[in-house]
């Protein structure tokens, strides 16, 4: 992926068990980084459903400070969202 050979993506993770919430909890475990979430535009469903659905074909990625303009050109055709900042 282009993405990865730009160094865009710093981490990653799949959303499964335990849907949004749990995924970014689970990337920030053991890194002493924490991660400050805006849920506001991922969905019109409620607060419970965006951050516990367990839907699938969904990944969080990290990217670094100022990657977002440029891995939105790379993943055109790939819904993006941005859901907050880490640190």
């Amino acid at each position: 992926m282009k993405a990865i050979s730009e160094n865009l993506i710093l981490s990653a993770h799949d959303i499964g068990t335990g849907g949004l919430i749990i995924s970014a909890l689970e990337m920030s475990f053991g890194s002493g980084i924490g991660v400050e979430l805006d849920i506001s535009n991922v969905s019109p469903s409620r607060t419970l459903n965006k951050m516990y659905s367990e839907s699938g074909n969904r990944i969080i990625i990290e990217v670094p400070a100022g990657g977002e303009e440029r891995i939105e050109k790379i993943g055109e055709t790939v819904f993006l969202r941005k859901l907050g900042t880490t640190g």
